[in-house]
């Protein structure tokens, strides 16, 4: 039931107040059809938005079931819209871009029906107003009477107790009008119908009650509701109250998903602008993202590179350091604390002494036993760290077969021979001495520890045959991209022959090429091969003449007995460094042994006779069987005794010196003196076998293309064989015998006036070379021939300075070195591998809290890390870099949220009369923002996933562009969790942007809304 008492409604219009209504008292029926009659502007479509709870009364009350309405809120009138009351409107006020049936159905979602029961009454009331086989058409497809019809089934969806209409029939033809009348006489037999006309006709015909209005005033009721009679209806209508109101159910608001509906639907109508704008709104994130694509993928390389520098490179600790960073300190601090003077003379400012001083002061000795120790402790927190030890010591490794010859194939044998060439024997210097000459060449040896860490091998590496080393037998050889390995590791797998090392020096000095030998194997080839280990102690052998070991390692034949009974080991995989993998932890080229062969040669060389006799008598050589440092009681006999027992080795290191020592002392006046004095015999004795040195096989070849050289080569095989020449023979010939007949052929044509006529045309090098050839000590017998003639005090002290002082290192822990032993608790180097930086720093803070714990600074580690300042560095470059471009960038994100806001409030211009539609039928206020925030959050999803999108085709030529100028693949690429973090972004910037734009389009009258065109 519902009643009015002396409602008002005034208008501010400018300055002027207008009155709508005054003082308006009716009451109508539960069930009747009222027809409002009055001419336009006399307030009755104001009177029926009020009634419908659209528009607000200036004075007065309304009465719903006897309840006043002063005390209603938003929501309350949102409710009594939405179950109580039903709008159809002159202008049908349909939704376009929504279908018929989410048209009806639109009222049911904010009264909270679930889909499939909504779906089906919907369906069930257009079937009633007629329009059942209608359901998917859009309103700008149907005729007038149809969309009224649509109305008409929206305002009943919801079973309203009232239903109002305002000129229903103002825009149909006279056909359709009656048809619509007759449904509206219909629907009034069981509630209450208030119709607005302007047309007495259809009032007089179809309503049971007219009510006249002029001037905002009542002029007449043809059927007033009696007073008593309402008071009876009332009574009867309170104790139906709280059944009604379990009926009609308590209110909800709009679901997201309608209101997400509603939106795309709107958007989908506009698809030219709805794209535009979320292109325009993409433009930030792409530029966010493709910067973030870059940047992480540089810092992805980086973080691969750091990774592969870190198994490279590892935080590297040595018994013996230097602090480099203090060095530059202190050098730093000299330019910073610089006297000034007048610039009129030149000063010496001492900085180099400085410099010295502090390279000497910062020297530190690590204590790595103390150190390994803690390390071992606090194991259970260093668990993520790859830790070797590293004991200084190299395995001595050649090939099996000693059949032809002992093949040393570990330390590279080219190292022994450079070393050779130059005059030194590394076995022979003191320790210090030979670390230093090795810091050179220690990127030469091609068997090298394994990298200890499988996870980091296996992400590196593909293993092109066999597999990783499983014990201690087993090596693995590395190969490079081409699966090619050069020259230093064929001598270091012992295929080739290390007796060309020299030769190949040689020619190199005299600068000559070397020939470049290709050659090809198969996997299983390299995997046959078969080595052996022997111990660093297994050349020395006990001689029971002098008491004393003797360096054996050039007698072939002791060395094969040793070699055979030494560790075998073979290679039982081939690894190739990973397509794209910046640098790896192993060296192409090498052939890598395991930690477990170092342990087993640690533990067997400390068990052997030699280390123990050194040990129980540290005050004795074993290399000399003297007291160390003790030579005085050396005597000529002893120099004598030593010379007979000579080894290879020793004598190669002897005849060098004399070469030395002639080829410095004997010059180009000398040796023409001597030659000038020389018979013709002694000339050619002694000059003749120089003058076919440079014989080579292109000249013999070329030799035997003559006939003179035919006939020369054919008559000396026939005086050799004592038979007729025969020409064939010439086709029996290999190289090896041409190039040999060829020089005998030339030896037995040198005359000593030929040899004169040479040396007359000799050059000054060339005749000091020639010196240098009279070494006399071409054999063993001529070495010491060439010693008896030399002054014995001479002798002696050459035998005391250069043998007995670089036999050994000449003392006990020397001795020890050179065997081999080694301490397990004492490393010589800790190398830790991180698996990134934060890894690595974190050890660093390992590191200071064990320095912490040393009351003495003698305790404390220190150490430079190199690679971390390097790499860290580039790091933070890229970062800032980074950092400033997407701030940059952000200016243009925010820009076009903006005009998203914009657009979204053009948008709430374009939707105003679907804004007074949705409050007619009962949205409220928070459920039109929920519209407009779901078309903003439409509008920012697209962005983002555009943006997205976009970027990741663009990364594409990007790569391309990268890869072919850095070679680097697959740089740029975008983090699927950025992606998901910049379209939340972009949702939120939109959500945020749209927010005014939605308070607005909340804020709207309803009634001005549904007048807007």
């Amino acid at each position: 039931m519902l009643g009015l008492k002396g409602i008002t409604k005034n208008y501010l219009t400018g300055d002027t107040q207008v009155q709508a209504l005054k003082g308006i008292d009716i009451t109508f029926r539960p069930n009747e059809f009222v027809a409002v009659l009055g001419p336009s502007g006399c307030g009755k479509t104001t009177l029926l938005n009020i009634i419908g709870g659209l528009d607000r009364y200036t004075e007065g009350d309304l009465t719903i079931a006897g309840r006043s309405t002063k005390e209603y809120k938003d929501k309350d009138w949102d409710h009594y819209r939405n179950h109580t009351i039903g709008f159809v409107f002159q202008t049908y006020n349909l939704i376009p871009h929504q279908t018929v049936l989410a048209n009806v159905e639109l009222a049911l979602t904010l009264s909270g029906i679930s889909k499939t029961e909504r779906r089906a009454r919907a369906k069930k009331m257009l079937e009633r107003v007629g329009l059942g086989d209608q359901l998917n058409k859009k309103p700008n497809q149907m005729s007038g009477g149809q969309m009224q019809r649509v109305a008409i089934a929206r305002a009943l969806i919801n079973d309203p107790e009232i239903l109002l209409a305002d000129e229903p029939t103002g825009a149909l033809d006279t056909e359709t009008s009656v048809q619509i009348m007759d449904l509206l006489k219909e629907i009034a037999e069981d509630r209450l119908v208030i119709m607005v006309t302007h047309n007495p006709e259809l009032a007089e015909q179809y309503a049971n009650r007219i009510v006249r209005l002029l001037d905002g005033k009542i002029q007449s009721d043809t059927n007033l509701y009696d007073e008593k009679q309402a008071a009876k209806d009332l009574a009867e209508l309170k104790k139906n109250a709280d059944e009604r109101e379990k009926q009609k159910g308590k209110r909800v608001s709009m679901s997201l998903a309608t209101a997400g509906s509603l939106s795309l639907n709107n958007l989908l109508t506009k698809k030219g602008r709805t794209i535009l704008t979320a292109f325009a709104g993409s433009i930030g994130i792409i530029g966010i993202s493709l910067i973030l694509s870059l940047s992480d993928g540089f810092q992805t390389f980086i973080n691969t590179v750091q990774e592969n520098a870190l198994s490279s490179y590892p935080l590297t600790i040595m018994s013996q350091s230097v602090d480099l960073s203090s060095i530059v300190e202190t050098i730093s601090g000299q330019a910073e604390n610089r006297i000034e003077h007048p610039l009129d003379k030149v000063y010496s400012s001492g900085q180099g002494a400085e410099m010295l001083n502090a390279m000497i002061a910062e020297v530190k000795q690590n204590d790595l036993k103390q150190f390994k120790q803690y390390i071992e402790d606090h194991a259970d927190e260093l668990e993520k760290y790859t830790i070797q030890y590293d004991y200084n010591i190299q395995p001595q490794i050649y090939l099996a077969d000693t059949s032809d010859k002992v093949t040393p194939v570990n330390p590279n044998p080219l190292v022994d021979a450079y070393y050779s060439m130059i005059g030194y024997d590394m076995n022979s210097l003191s320790s210090s001495y030979s670390q230093f000459m090795q810091m050179g060449t220690n990127g030469m040896d091609v068997w090298t520890l394994i990298y200890n860490d499988r996870d980091l091998l296996n992400s590196q590496y593909d293993v092109i045959s066999g597999h990783w080393p499983e014990n201690m037998n087993e090596a693995v050889l590395v190969v490079d991209d081409y699966n090619e390995i050069n020259g230093l590791t064929m001598y270091g797998l012992g295929l080739r022959d290390p007796d060309e090392i020299n030769d190949m020096f040689t020619k190199l000095m005299a600068g000559e090429k070397i020939e470049v030998n290709d050659a090809s194997f198969d996997y299983s080839e390299l995997m046959d091969l078969e080595f052996r280990v022997v111990l660093n102690t297994d050349r020395y052998e006990y001689s029971e003449s002098e008491k004393c070991w003797k360096d054996r390692v050039r007698n072939d034949d002791y060395m094969a007995g040793k070699i055979k009974d030494g560790v075998p080991v073979k290679i039982s995989g081939i690894v190739r460094e990973k397509s794209g993998s910046v640098t790896g932890a192993l060296i192409p080229g090498t052939v890598c042994y395991t930690q477990d062969l170092v342990n087993y040669l640690m533990d067997e060389i400390a068990k052997t006779e030699i280390v123990k006799q050194q040990q129980d008598n540290p005050k004795i050589d074993v290399f000399t069987g003297f007291e160390f440092e003790e030579h005085d009681d050396v005597t000529i006999d002893d120099v004598y005794a030593y010379i007979d027992s000579m080894s290879e080795q020793e004598f190669a290191q002897l005849q060098t010196m004399f070469a030395r020592f002639y080829g410095n002392s004997f010059g180009s006046e000398d040796i023409t003196e001597a030659l000038a004095a020389m018979s013709d015999e002694e000339l050619v004795a002694a000059v003749g076998p120089s003058m076919t040195e440079g014989i080579t096989l292109e000249d013999a070849k070329a030799f035997a293309a003559t006939e003179q050289g035919q006939a020369a080569i054919i008559g000396l095989l026939a005086q050799s064989t004592d038979t007729e020449p025969d020409p064939a023979v010439l086709g029996t010939l290999d190289d090896a015998q041409l190039l040999e007949i060829y020089k005998g052929i030339v030896s037995s044509q040198i005359t000593a006036d030929a040899i004169r006529q040479k040396i007359a045309e000799m050059s000054e090098d060339e005749l000091n070379a020639l010196a240098q050839s009279f070494n006399p000590a071409k054999d063993i017998d001529s070495l010491k021939a060439a010693i008896a003639t030399m002054d014995q005090d001479m002798l002696l002290n050459i035998f005391k300075e250069q043998v007995l002082a670089q036999s050994t290192d000449n003392t006990y822990d020397g001795n020890l070195n050179l065997l081999g032993v080694r301490n397990p608790d004492e490393p010589f180097t800790i190398s830790i591998y991180s698996e990134s930086f934060d890894a690595k720093e974190e050890f660093e803070n390992f590191i200071t809290r064990y320095n912490d714990s040393q009351s003495d600074e003698s305790g404390k580690i220190e150490y430079t890390d190199y690679i971390g300042i390097l790499l860290s560095t580039v790091t933070k470059i890229i970062n800032m870099v980074s950092y400033v471009l997407i701030g940059f960038v952000s200016i243009s994100l925010v820009v076009s949220s903006i005009m998203i806001g914009i657009i979204t409030y053009i948008s709430v211009l374009e939707r105003t009369k679907e804004i007074g539609i949705l409050r007619s039928i009962g949205a409220s206020k928070r459920d039109i923002s929920h519209v407009f925030n779901a078309e903003t959050f439409i509008i920012g999803l697209i962005s983002g996933l555009l943006g997205v999108c976009i970027t990741m085709l663009l990364d594409i030529p990007i790569n391309m562009i990268i890869e072919h100028v850095s070679g680097v693949p697959d740089i740029a690429f975008l983090r699927p969790v950025y992606a998901l973090i910049l379209i939340t972004i972009s949702v939120v910037l939109t959500l945020i942007a749209g927010i005014i734009p939605a308070k607005l389009a909340a804020k709207k009258d309803p009634v001005i809304a549904l007048r807007t065109e």
